[in-house]
């Protein structure tokens, strides 16, 4: 299922990966909420934004820590989920359970997460694996001292 998390969406770090298998399990359960009451659909996907917009920011963190050159692409499709999700929350809490809200619960946005994590969050992974959380400023232009070079 699409909303599963699964091993090879493992990144190998102590924070994210946890939070990865939370944020997985907790859409899980918002799109078995999609058939239930509607009331129940509001608190699930509630707890979901919640945990998916801390996660974002937890991995944010990281990028910077790390001073991950692809950070400010990976903030934008942070970006882009959030707005989105919370489109989705204002117009479920407008509308009701639409047909349309529904198909985005359980496909849309299951199918977007799976996506991110393996395009965007897999390289993200890649790059702690070889740097570590603070690449020292050899590894990275943007964190070298003023005036320091780099050994040819």
């Amino acid at each position: 299922m699409v909303t599963e998390w699964s091993p090879e969406l493992t990144l190998n770090h102590d924070v994210l990966d946890p939070e990865h298998v939370n944020v997985f399990r907790l859409l899980d359960e918002v799109t078995r909420a999609a058939d239930s009451a509607p009331g129940e659909l509001r608190r699930r996907l509630s707890e979901f934004v919640d945990a998916l917009v801390a996660h974002l920011r937890n991995e944010e963190r990281v990028m910077d820590e790390a001073s991950y050159p692809d950070r400010a692409k990976h903030r934008t499709s942070h970006d882009l989920l959030v707005s989105d999700v919370l489109l989705l929350q204002a117009d479920l809490e407008a509308q009701g359970p639409t047909p349309r809200i529904v198909e985005a619960v359980k496909t849309r946005v299951p199918e977007w997460l799976r996506f991110h994590t393996r395009v965007n969050d897999g390289p993200l992974g890649e790059f702690l694996a070889r740097h570590g959380p603070n690449p020292t400023p050899e590894d990275d232009p943007t964190r070298r001292p003023e005036g320091a070079r780099r050994r040819s």
